[in-house]
């Protein structure tokens, strides 16, 4: 895949993940205060329905983008 397009996919999943783990009601300003809290969101929310493999690319962006 064109690296300007994967970069693209990897953008719009990795906002796509960062609102549905903001949305999560369990997620709290103290959650993502840690990056191992946030990792964790990330992994969670990363993987889109029927999928099974984690993309590191985008659990990478979903944390940052996590970051308070």
């Amino acid at each position: 895949m064109d690296s300007i397009v994967q970069d693209a996919v990897v953008a719009y999943r990795a906002e796509l993940c960062a609102r549905r783990a903001k949305a999560d009601p369990e997620v709290t300003p103290a959650v993502l205060e840690k990056w191992t809290s946030r990792a964790k969101l990330a992994e969670k929310w990363a993987v889109l329905p029927g999928e099974e493999e984690i993309d590191s690319a985008v659990v990478i962006e979903c944390n940052s983008r996590l970051t308070p």
